[in-house]
């Protein structure tokens, strides 16, 4: 059986090491930078393959792993024409790392229960 293709936003300090990791185990990783390139270009030298949007993320991951340090950051990355949630198939796995606000978490959860995603919260 072959390993889970893994999409990974948010390469910043803890993303970063967390993809490392995921290389150095054989997974493939796809990458999306959250607000600016840190961490994408060692990713890539790595092995990594850059999504060019959230969507095209989703679309050609089996689990989506999220690693932003603001709420605002993660609803940005799942709402809006190329968001998460435009990509997203049902049964889908989509762990949020993040430390967002409980509200937005939640409210996250729910738009992905409505495409019949699997949304886990684990906070770092």
């Amino acid at each position: 059986m072959s390993k889970a293709h893994i999409g990974f936003v948010g390469l910043g300090l803890m993303g970063r090491a967390m993809v490392s990791r995921l290389l150095d185990k054989g997974y493939t990783v796809s990458v999306l930078g959250n607000r600016d390139r840190t961490g994408i270009e060692d990713a890539l030298a790595r092995g990594a393959k850059e999504a060019s949007s959230a969507r095209m993320l989703a679309e050609h991951a089996d689990i989506v792993m999220l690693c932003m340090g603001k709420s605002e950051h993660v609803e940005a990355r799942v709402l809006g024409p190329d968001g998460l949630l435009e990509g997203i198939k049902p049964n889908q796995v989509v762990i949020d790392f993040g430390t967002s606000l409980p509200a937005s978490t939640r409210k996250i959860g729910e738009l992905f229960a409505k495409k019949a995603a699997v949304f886990l919260d684990a906070p770092l």
